[in-house]
């Protein structure tokens, strides 16, 4: 682990700005309807085990970031800790940190048409970079806007931004990933 620490200052401030995007509520709400018309929803393991995490999320897109078809390289959802977690900046820093690497490497496995939690592949985090720009709030939405810009020779390249609800910027994540299909 690579750790830059730095003290709270004034300076120039700049970043970019959130991706536009349907509500967390609306988001969590048409996730829940489009559950309720799987017909065989064992299918979708991915779905049982994102329930089963302490961490809440609401896709943008839940059809595109589930299916088995090919679709643009990048996604977005809501996220918040399902509890009310410590204040503790630190606390905090770990939750998203936590989160952020939830749903991150499906973005390079998107233009491919590979269903996450497919047997026939082999993924993996190689590795994952975070940096803080503010602390978040985590017992609160946040929306994590996410791409892969690459992805050759079984890795991907996802990058991804974490906006609080007023749409500033908190967080910024990076990570290779292995994607590889395994022999059958």
């Amino acid at each position: 682990m690579t750790v830059s620490s730095h003290v709270i200052e004034d300076g120039f401030t700049h970043s970019v700005e959130p991706p536009p995007a349907d509500t967390a509520e609306s988001a969590l709400a048409a996730m829940q309807e489009w559950i309720a018309r799987q017909e065989d929803f064992s299918a979708l393991p991915i779905i049982g085990r994102l329930s089963d995490r302490p961490v809440e999320v609401a896709p943008l897109d839940i059809r595109s970031l589930f299916a088995d078809l090919p679709h643009a390289p990048r996604s977005g959802c809501w996220m918040r800790s399902r509890e009310d977690s410590p204040t503790d900046p630190r606390m905090q820093r770990a939750a998203l940190t936590y989160a952020s690497d939830m749903l991150f490497l499906r973005n390079a496995l998107l233009p491919h048409g590979v269903r996450p939690g497919d047997a026939s592949m082999q993924v993996a985090s190689l590795d994952h970079a975070m940096w803080f720009h503010a602390s978040p709030d985590f017992s609160r939405w946040h929306l994590y806007a996410t791409e892969s810009p690459w992805a050759g020779g079984a890795r991907g390249l996802n990058r991804g931004h974490f906006f609080d609800t007023g749409g500033g910027l908190v967080a910024t994540v990076a990570q290779e990933n292995l994607m590889r299909r395994r022999p059958r």
